[in-house]
C-alpha cells in the first residue's frame, strides 16, 4: 500500500515538484506572518515596558491604533499645556517629555 501511495505521489515529476514548492512557500508565508506580528507587538509595547519607572502615562485620545501611536511618537509633539498639566500632578513629568523620549529611541 505504501509503495502504491509513493508511486502515485511521485509518478508525475512536475506535480510533485509543484506540490513541494507550494508546501514550502506556504510554510514560509505562515512563519513570516507570525514573526512580523510578534515584532509589531513587541515594538508596540516596548516603549512602555522599558520605561517602567513612570506610574502614570498620559497620551492623546486619538491613540486607538498602533499606527496612531507611532505617528504621535515620531511626528506630533504633545502640546505645551498638556505638559504643564502633567507637571502639576507628577514630579516625573519632566522625564516624560517627548524630546527626552525621542533621544531615548
Amino acid at each position: 500500500m505504501l509503495g502504491v501511495a509513493l508511486k502515485m505521489l511521485m509518478g508525475d515529476r512536475a506535480k510533485f515538484v509543484g506540490l513541494l514548492f507550494g508546501i514550502t512557500f506556504t510554510s514560509f508565508l505562515v512563519t513570516f506572518a507570525a514573526s512580523y506580528f510578534c515584532g509589531l507587538m513587541t515594538r508596540g509595547f516596548a516603549l512602555i515596558a522599558e520605561n517602567g519607572a513612570a506610574d502614570v502615562w498620559v497620551t492623546d485620545l486619538s491613540n486607538a491604533t498602533i499606527r496612531q501611536l507611532w505617528v504621535r511618537i515620531w511626528r506630533i509633539r504633545l502640546a505645551r499645556w498638556a505638559m504643564r498639566a502633567c507637571r502639576a500632578f507628577a514630579d516625573l513629568a519632566e522625564w516624560l517629555m517627548p524630546e527626552d523620549l525621542r533621544t531615548r529611541l
